[in-house]
């Protein structure tokens, strides 16, 4: 995040007013000619005086030689010290009125800034995990959502664990495009709260399924080759119109609600299935170029093809070995094991039966395990298995090496292909 300094007026109007952090370098807020903005009293020299006698406001006024004769430059600087406390300063510049805001971080950056639904016409309320939570940001202090307030037909929020959750029921809404026919207004502990998130719909009329797009729950990355036994996800619109439904423990079923997703024409294990979004286990028979369809009451999508290989490892997260997340903001430390939990990483033995939860004895072990390549440096694993209870879902455990330091990267090497790369500090 970068953290800019903000300038709001004009000096044509007798108003310029800022907004800085303590300590940010002097910046210029507003410079022209003289005679473009009729700058007050504006002649060679200039003064700047604050009201509480701070120097945290400059003028310079310059007199810039042409063959044309002589341009008078006007500009006027802010620059708060350090140690000026969070407030509202006032100033002038020759007799132009100054006003300066300082705060302190936390600032608050709402992730995403704005939510664009995509719903059908009397379909049912989408909500999280399906509408991305809205994180705060921040730069240094960690900013967390205390409360949300919503407006607009149809639209809910809460906030939880310093996320907002939203909801979204289309209603009796007919078709149509409705741009900012909401808002979320979000109250955390950072100085620029509360903060505003538009919210705007597009209604479409109910139709037959459509797939966009199909690719593996780890790394989304669009026209990816996805692994035989994958975690595949299809993407797209009307996929189902029943409320988001969720397999129960134990086999996937093949049918979830009202949708059914079909891997060259039979039926795949559900993980859950949504409006916008199905999940689903490639089967360990698929190979080459697949067809993906989705069944929805009857009603059939557009074929989707996807290419399938023996393996295609795509890391989803890495934690330490008491599964707590490690990333860039969560550091490790020189020497840690850490998880590698990825999918498309390839057969095991046991070998796992589509749909069915791996399990915890015996353990099914990767045929041919790949290294670990952490901060450049590749490393055997501690293990490679299936994780116990799971369908699809690998855990590779290796140490970080000791000389590790900084910012590195992470990913999984097999001698034909590579995962995708993943950040990792270590501190």
């Amino acid at each position: 995040m970068v953290i800019v300094a903000v300038t709001v007026g004009d000096p044509q109007t007798g108003l310029l007013e800022g907004w800085m952090v303590p300590g940010a370098p002097a910046y210029e807020f507003w410079g022209a000619s003289c005679s473009s903005f009729r700058f007050p009293e504006c002649s060679v020299g200039g003064s700047a005086t604050t009201a509480d006698g701070g120097r945290w406001l400059y003028l310079t006024v310059n007199d810039e030689g042409s063959s044309g004769g002589h341009v008078e430059f006007a500009a006027i600087y802010m620059a708060p010290p350090p140690t000026l406390p969070d407030g509202t300063y006032n100033g002038l510049a020759n007799t132009l009125p100054v006003t300066l805001h300082v705060a302190s971080p936390p600032y608050a950056v709402a992730t995403p800034s704005q939510l664009s639904v995509s719903l059908a016409q009397g379909g049912p309320a989408v909500g999280y995990p399906f509408i991305p939570a809205i994180a705060m940001g921040s730069q240094s202090t960690p900013v967390v959502a205390q409360a949300v307030t919503a407006s607009g037909a149809g639209v809910t929020a809460s906030a939880s664990n310093g996320l907002v959750l939203v909801s979204i029921d289309p209603g009796t809404l007919a078709a149509g495009s409705y741009p900012n026919t909401g808002s979320l207004t979000i109250q955390c502990n950072a100085v620029n709260c509360p903060v505003q998130v538009p919210v705007s719909l597009q209604i479409e009329p109910r139709g037959p399924p459509v797939i966009n797009w199909v690719v593996d729950n780890a790394s989304f990355a669009s026209g990816a080759t996805l692994a035989q036994g994958d975690i595949a996800v299809v993407q797209g619109e009307q996929l189902s119109l029943s409320p988001a439904a969720f397999a129960p423990s134990g086999p996937l079923p093949a049918t979830l609600a009202d949708a059914t997703v079909l891997v060259n024409g039979k039926p795949a294990p559900l993980f859950y299935s949504s409006f916008g979004q199905i999940a689903f286990q490639m089967p360990s028979a698929a190979s080459g170029t697949v067809s993906v369809q989705v069944e929805r009451s009857g009603q059939m999508s557009n074929t989707a093809p996807v290419a399938v290989a023996s393996r295609a490892p795509s890391i989803a997260a890495l934690t330490g070995t008491s599964f707590n997340v490690v990333d860039l903001a969560h550091p490790a430390k020189a020497g840690d094991v850490i998880i590698v939990w990825a999918i498309g990483v390839g057969p095991t033995n046991p070998a796992m039966a589509d749909g069915t939860p791996s399990p915890a004895s015996p353990l099914a072990q990767v045929v041919s395990p790949p290294l670990v390549q952490i901060g450049g440096v590749s490393i055997s694993p501690c293990y490679a298995v299936m994780t116990p209870g799971y369908v699809g879902l690998y855990q590779i455990a290796a140490p970080v090496p000791q000389n590790a330091s900084g910012n590195i990267s992470v990913k999984l090497v097999f001698p034909e292909i590579s995962s995708n790369t993943v950040g990792l500090a270590v501190h």
